[in-house]
C-alpha cells in the first residue's frame, strides 16, 4: 500500500528542488506584467495556505470553478445511489467515498463547497508534496485567463500547466488543471493494476484512513 500512495503522489506532486521562484518571461507589456505578477502572487498565497493547512486563507485564492466542483461532489455524497456513484469518473467517486467516509454525517449535512473545500484543506488532504516545493515558471494572460508553467528540478513539467482566472476581486487559482491531471492518471493506475474502480478507491482511501470502507460508503449519506 505504501508504494501505491508514492507512486500516486509522485504523479500528482512532482518533486522539485527547495526553495521558491517565479520565472515572468515573455510579458510584452507593463499592464501584461502586472498581471502575470498577481498570477505569481496568487499562487504563492495558495501555497502557503496548503502548507499551513489553512482553509480560509485556501478559499481566498481558489476560484469559482473550483469551490463549484467540491459543492458538486459535495451533492453526490448527500444524494447519490451506488450506480450514479459507480458512473462517476474516477477521480470524482474517490472524491465522493472520502466525503462520505472522512467527514461525520452531520457536518457533511451542514456544509457547501466552499466549506467542504476549507475542510480538506485543513485536514490535510491537498497534500504538501503538492506545492511544498512546486515553482511556476513562464505566466501567460489572455484576457480573464491564465496559465503558468510548472517547473521541477528546473525542467519544465510536460504536459502540466497551472490555471488561473479573472475574478472580480483579482486573480484566483484554479485547481482543475490538477484534478485533470490526477484523473487521467488514476484511470491509467487502474486499468496497469487490474483492479477494479471501486477496488483502487478503497485501497487509496485505506492509504490515508484508519476507517474502513465498507459498502456503505456507495450508498449516499442523505440529507
Amino acid at each position: 500500500m505504501r508504494s501505491l500512495r508514492q507512486a500516486l503522489r509522485s504523479v500528482a506532486c512532482p518533486r522539485p528542488l527547495a526553495g521558491w521562484l517565479v520565472l515572468l518571461v515573455g510579458v510584452g507589456s507593463p499592464l501584461a506584467a502586472q498581471d502575470a505578477s498577481a498570477v505569481a502572487e496568487a499562487f504563492e498565497t495558495y501555497r502557503t495556505a496548503i502548507l499551513a493547512s489553512d482553509g480560509e486563507a485556501a478559499l481566498g485564492v481558489v476560484d469559482a470553478a473550483s469551490v463549484a466542483y467540491y459543492g458538486a461532489m459535495l451533492d453526490l455524497a448527500l444524494d447519490a445511489d451506488s450506480a450514479r456513484v459507480a458512473r462517476l469518473p474516477l477521480l470524482d467517486e474517490v472524491m465522493v467515498i472520502a466525503l462520505r467516509v472522512r467527514v461525520p454525517a452531520d457536518t457533511l449535512r451542514q456544509m457547501d463547497g466552499r466549506s467542504a473545500l476549507a475542510y480538506g484543506v485543513a485536514q490535510g488532504w491537498i497534500g504538501r508534496e503538492s506545492v511544498e516545493q512546486t515553482r511556476i515558471g513562464r505566466v501567460t494572460v489572455t484576457g480573464d485567463s491564465a496559465w503558468a508553467e510548472v517547473r521541477s528540478g528546473g525542467q519544465v513539467v510536460p504536459k502540466l500547466r497551472f490555471s488561473f482566472s479573472r475574478e472580480a476581486d483579482g486573480w484566483r487559482f484554479s485547481l482543475g488543471a490538477l484534478q485533470a491531471l490526477m484523473s487521467d492518471h488514476l484511470t491509467l493506475w487502474a486499468k496497469q493494476s487490474g483492479m477494479t474502480d471501486a477496488e483502487l478507491v478503497r485501497a487509496m482511501l485505506l492509504s490515508v484512513s484508519e476507517k474502513p470502507i465498507t459498502p456503505d460508503a456507495w450508498s449516499p449519506v442523505g440529507r
